[in-house]
């Protein structure tokens, strides 16, 4: 919260609340469509929850039930009041040494 404070936006990794198996666990094609379509159902309703706040989708995944995103203040108050929402972490390179 600091950071979208001091900087007006942070990006942020959220960790949608849907449990989802690896899809190599999924035995058929059926599974996994249903799983890909209740990720994006959990992930439209929390888009849906965060109109009317600065934000802005960096990235989707099909597969996984996380979303990137670049969230103000105001969004990040709804993220954590958020249902659709298990975690959120700043998104960040973490273990990279820049060679001088």
């Amino acid at each position: 919260m600091s950071t979208a404070r001091a900087q007006g936006t942070v990006r942020v990794i959220v960790g949608l609340a849907r449990k989802a198996l690896p899809e190599g666990a999924l035995d058929t094609e059926e599974k996994r469509e249903a799983q890909r379509l209740a990720i994006a159902a959990t992930r439209d309703a929390l888009l849906e929850e965060l109109a009317g706040t600065k934000f802005k989708v960096i990235r989707t995944y099909g597969t996984i039930p996380f979303v990137a995103l670049e969230a103000g203040p105001d969004a990040l108050e709804v993220l954590e009041r958020s249902g659709n929402v298990v975690s959120v972490e700043e998104d960040r390179v973490a273990g990279l040494n820049p060679r001088r």
